[in-house]
């Protein structure tokens, strides 16, 4: 009988040791908001999901090797609350798209991350599988309103896109695709209009590769990612890749906080067709004041390669070099432990030959006030003001930002290509987020 009790005890022993040895867990983050914005002749009232945190839900999960060393996983997917949609509905990036490999679209569930690593304190971290871009996650590290609206985070997914049309007309790419099957460089707000012909906006937010972080030394570390080769025998290696690599440091106690980083993306010849450069800055002031700014210059290179614009016209390359640049500046003020405001300013600029007069200035005022650790309600008020083809609002997610759509969808205004252009808008939010 004694035996019996020592050896369940044992086998209860070594199971809890295995338990605490490896560890799944499901988390995530909603977010529903009631946004309002008016300009150029149009409003929007409408309910978002994505305005001031991003909704999402994941599993991850470790397990112990032993020796420092540790195995994991992160399965991470966007989350709809408006219409319950999980993940995204694009089609996987292949060098060689045709209209019957666009059609019929399928919903990529865990669309923001499906990733394996294994690290270590004194090696570092390997990462494989899909993943946040380092540029576009460091910027999004240094949010200057501490929300995707009002600030730095909707500027930076926006200004790929500001004026496109120096890549080319969209419409003509599209129908030229559809007829030759031909791959060609445009995007329409953010979303590939053929599904590997875009570096543009927050389209390619991620990348799948291999990632390597490194150990923290005397406050710094590095990180650095690349695509692994497409599946494709157009050109090679680099064809519709991205690279990225980013240098972040922490001193002075904490109360500083810095990065530098790059985004390079190719295009469908295999030439480099885009760079992302950001620097941000964090620096806590006092314990209830901080300090943010974020700047990004971006450059689409004179080599992108461009469809025919007919069926029967032939290839032709770009020959400019196109771009913008953004910074923002924001200060945080911790009213009390469970409320704070944020003020933010941010500039964005046409830095296209001849592009000098298209330009949006960002201002906003965010209140947020926390229910419990997990619970926060939060309101903000702003307003965009745009200056040549410009057209962006304050709200990320709810107007469109260019020239070449109807800016308010959501509630049926007008459809006039130039309706708004050039205006201002106004907008305010109000929301409740809660994570888990």
């Amino acid at each position: 009988m004694k035996k019996s009790l020592f050896a369940l005890a044992a086998l209860s022993a070594f199971a809890t040791a295995a338990q605490a040895q490896s560890s799944v867990t499901l988390y995530g983050n909603a977010d529903l908001t009631e946004a309002y914005q008016a300009g150029g002749g149009d409003k929007s009232v409408a309910l978002t999901h994505s305005a001031n945190t991003t909704s999402l839900w994941g599993i991850t999960g470790s397990e112990d090797l032993g020796g420092g060393m540790k195995m994991g996983f992160d399965f991470k997917s966007e989350l709809n609350l408006v219409n319950g949609q999980s993940g995204s509905t694009t089609t996987a990036v292949t060098p060689t798209v045709t209209a019957a490999t666009t059609a019929g679209a399928t919903s990529n569930v865990f669309n923001r991350g499906t990733n394996m690593f294994i690290s270590s304190a004194s090696m570092g971290e390997v990462k494989v599988g899909r993943m946040d871009d380092i540029e576009w996650a460091m910027s999004g590290g240094f949010s200057t309103s501490g929300s995707n609206s009002f600030g730095s985070n909707h500027a930076h997914a926006q200004i790929g896109n500001l004026n496109s049309a120096g890549l080319g007309t969209c419409a003509a790419i599209v129908a030229a695709t559809a007829t030759t099957g031909t791959t060609g460089l445009c995007s329409i707000a953010g979303t590939a209009s053929a599904a590997n012909s875009t570096y543009m906006g927050v389209s390619d937010a991620f990348m799948t590769g291999i990632q390597y972080t490194s150990p923290t030394m005397a406050g710094f570390t590095v990180k650095a990612q690349t695509g692994m080769g497409a599946s494709s025998a157009i050109q090679g290696y680099n064809v519709g890749q991205q690279q990225s690599m980013g240098l972040f440091y922490t001193g002075m106690d904490g109360k500083l906080i810095g990065a530098l980083a790059q985004s390079r993306r190719f295009d469908d010849q295999g030439l480099l067709g885009m760079t992302l450069t950001s620097l941000g800055l964090r620096y806590k002031v006092t314990n209830d004041i901080t300090l943010i700014t974020t700047a990004t210059t971006t450059s689409v290179m004179g080599n992108s390669y461009q469809a025919p614009t007919a069926a029967s016209s032939t290839a032709v390359y770009n020959p400019g070099v196109h771009g913008s640049d953004m910074w923002s500046v924001g200060v945080n003020y911790q009213v009390s432990p469970t409320s704070d405001v944020n003020v933010a300013y941010t500039n964005i600029q046409d830095n296209s030959t001849g592009g000098s007069a298209n330009s949006t200035v960002i201002f906003g005022l965010t209140g947020r006030y926390n229910l419990s650790k997990r619970t926060q309600l939060y309101a903000g008020v702003g307003q965009a003001n745009n200056s040549g083809v410009n057209f962006m609002g304050p709200i990320y997610g709810a107007a469109s930002q260019n020239a070449t759509v109807a800016q308010f969808p959501a509630n049926g205004g007008s459809a006039a290509a130039s309706n708004g252009v050039g205006t201002n808008v106004t907008g305010a939010m109000l929301g409740i987020k809660h994570s888990f």
